[in-house]
């Protein structure tokens, strides 16, 4: 199973328009092979709405899904569920994802796309040139990860030796993890229920292209406002160009150079540059006023 997401968008405003409104409840076939099921509970889950800030229809039906687990003791707090495994084991490992998605930007519903199809991402076509790709907001970051969590979910059930884990198992499918720290539904969680998520050791599933990150960057937004003094376009040198002083601190958003915090150098650290609205806004002004 192999999921790309291809475009990215920033903003949406307003609830879902009703074409993006599709919610299905969630079922396993148990019949079906491996591969089948997790296919299935991955279009299943993308085939509904979830931006951020309409993820709860979503929260609902993973509710539903882990409430049919007998093995299972599901909890929620707002749009975050948390299902825990009583196996008696000496320890816990926790599962965690979140169901938002960034918004949507002509990727949804989601479709499956053949062998050679154009919106298949170069390096995951030159990868697995004959598998099939589920194309669509959320596909990587992170539906794919929650399906698997599902399917986990639901079949580590203790009944034979080969479904009983070596641990317990906490699984957190939680909300608003692609906008501001304070509505993350991890976050509120932690803060109201910190028994639910007790472990000794935790997994958070975001895309990582199977590899182990001991971490992620986390991000800090700031704006950079730069003085000038206006001048006459015919004598420029007698004033002072703001954006000219910027200069040196655009240079730190080149992915090519390499932040350091005391003595450890942060190879992926970098900075992301916005809109220059500061700059651009106050050489017009000053050009306005020196004629």
């Amino acid at each position: 199973m192999y999921s790309a997401a291809k475009s990215h968008v920033v903003s949406v405003l307003g609830p879902p328009p009703t074409r993006y409104a599709v919610h299905m409840t969630l079922e396993l076939n148990r019949t079906a092979s491996t591969a089948e099921q997790l296919n299935s509970l991955l279009t299943q889950i993308m085939e509904n709405f979830s931006v951020s800030d309409h993820e709860g229809p979503l929260t609902d039906e993973v509710e539903a899904f882990l409430n049919e687990q007998e093995h299972l003791t599901v909890r929620r707090h707002g749009d975050t569920v948390v299902a825990s495994t009583d196996f008696g084991k000496p320890s816990r490992v926790i599962l965690a994802g979140h169901l938002d998605t960034v918004p949507v930007i002509d990727n949804f519903p989601p479709k499956w796309l053949e062998p050679g199809a154009s919106l298949i991402r170069e390096e995951i076509a030159h990868a697995h040139p004959e598998d099939r790709v589920l194309w669509g907001r959320g596909a990587t970051d992170m539906k794919a990860s929650d399906a698997v969590m599902l399917y986990l979910a639901a079949t580590l059930d203790g009944r034979t030796p080969e479904t009983t884990p070596k641990v317990d198992l906490t699984y957190v499918f939680y909300d608003h993890e692609e906008v501001v720290a304070e509505k993350n539904g991890l976050r509120k969680v932690v803060e109201a229920h910190p028994d639910w998520i007790t472990g000794d050791f935790a997994i958070i599933g975001e895309p990582t292209n199977s590899g182990i990150e001991g971490g992620c960057n986390g991000t800090i937004r700031f704006d950079v406002v730069t003085h000038g003094v206006a001048a006459h376009s015919a004598r420029a040198w007698m004033g002072e160009n703001a954006i000219h002083k910027a200069v040196d601190f655009a240079r730190l958003s080149d992915p090519t150079q390499r932040l350091r915090a005391g003595h450890r150098e942060r190879g992926r650290a970098r900075l992301s540059r916005g809109p220059q609205r500061h700059a651009d806004l106050r050489r017009q002004r000053h050009e306005r006023h020196s004629g």
